[in-house]
């Protein structure tokens, strides 16, 4: 992800702009495309030029029906968890490893306790 541009660099062109120049000149002075200058322009306008916080897009695997799934049916592969949300089996890996939960199987511990049951 970018990062985003400094408090500072984005006052200085607002100042600079305000004290009579340009929006090109500024644009070439301080290597900032013109509609970013002109984004920083509405922000002074509000009163806050600091960044705004970027918005992410949400998740289809909601927490608690994903641990539903894999209380429901504990010997499922990934891509068969994948089937109940509509998405890839790596976006199920990531959500897991997000919440921390590991599926490694221990086929001789499996073994051991079909034969007890």
């Amino acid at each position: 992800m970018a990062q985003s541009y400094s408090l500072d660099l984005r006052s200085r062109v607002v100042t600079y702009i305000k004290e009579g120049g340009s929006k090109i000149s500024a644009s070439s002075l301080y290597q900032v495309s013109r509609p970013t200058i002109d984004k920083w322009l509405r922000y002074d306008d509000s009163g806050d030029l600091s960044p705004r916080k970027a918005k992410g897009k949400r998740s289809k695997i909601e927490k608690e029906r994903l641990v539903f799934v894999l209380n429901s049916q504990p010997d499922a592969y990934l891509h068969e968890i994948a089937e109940h949300f509509d998405v890839s089996y790596v976006a199920v890996h990531a959500a897991l490893k997000r919440l921390g939960i590991t599926r490694k199987k221990n086929h001789a511990l499996q073994g051991t306790e079909r034969k007890k049951a």
